[in-house]
């Protein structure tokens, strides 16, 4: 997913900088323990994290999450951009 592509997803997420982390960690194909790893936190913390972020968009599992992001995306390169004033 481009930066640009992930900045609009993002957007319409609206979840905290360690969580937005979280789910691009996840989307780069890294298991729980790499995730944890590469964010200093501990495999527990970040199951909590993903249980939060399931709770905010009602989704259930780390699955769930990513066909969730990966559909928004798609949605929103359907969407023309908006032109800059």
């Amino acid at each position: 997913m481009s930066p640009a592509l992930w900045a609009r997803v993002v957007a319409h997420l609206e979840l905290s900088p360690q969580h937005e982390r979280l789910v691009w960690l996840l989307l780069s194909g890294l298991q729980h323990k790499e995730a944890a790893a590469a964010m200093g936190i501990s495999p527990d913390t970040l199951k909590t994290y993903l249980n939060r972020i399931g709770i905010k968009l009602g989704l259930k599992g780390k699955h769930h999450l990513i066909v969730h992001v990966y559909a928004m995306a798609i949605a929103l390169l359907e969407q023309p951009l908006k032109p800059v004033d």
